[in-house]
């Protein structure tokens, strides 16, 4: 289930959002969605996995216009740090949309630093604010669409579905 979501988002923001015309050159981020909704449920391993497999997509998906892994990157760790600070008994109501929030624009803003850092000049500081602000609100304008139906999906399914992938030895677990 978490996989065909990510997959799913990956796909969507690839080949539909990301080639609209909407203003300011932002755009809805369903991948940041997909792996908040997945990393909510999981545990830090699962997270980082499913942030790093979906943003390695993005990189490798045309119109990509940046470095390979830079994507990648940001995804890990912002799907490790959900997963990671995650309340296992508040993941019902507003906290999902919450937490979506939080991502997105922190997402946006470390591939805009990471750009800076590695000589991306494409953007100024005005640019990139304007451009974040107008992703985090179209963003948490799509977010029940796709956090919606996640969350009530990965509720289903039970923690132990995740409790192999987190032990196992190829991610430093003891469990085989």
């Amino acid at each position: 289930m978490a996989a065909t979501a990510v997959v799913l988002a990956v796909l969507v923001q690839a080949v539909l959002v990301n080639r609209l015309a909407l203003p300011g050159g932002a755009a809805p981020d369903l991948v940041v969605l997909a792996v908040t909704g997945v990393a909510l449920f999981t545990g830090p391993v699962a997270g980082a996995c499913t942030g790093f497999a979906a943003g390695l997509a993005l990189d490798l998906l045309p119109p990509a216009d940046h470095e390979l892994g830079r994507g990648a990157l940001v995804l890990c760790l912002a799907g490790y740090a959900i997963a990671a600070m995650r309340a296992p008994e508040k993941r019902t109501g507003a906290q999902p949309y919450a937490v979506a929030a939080a991502a997105t624009l922190g997402t946006a803003l470390l591939f805009a630093f990471i750009g800076l850092v590695v000589g991306d000049a494409r953007f100024g500081v005005l640019d990139v604010l304007l451009a974040a602000t107008l992703t985090l609100l179209m963003t948490l304008v799509v977010s029940p669409l796709v956090l919606w139906p996640l969350t009530a999906a990965m509720r289903r399914l039970t923690r132990e579905s995740y409790a192999s992938f987190a032990t196992a030895p190829w991610a430093g677990g003891m469990g085989g």
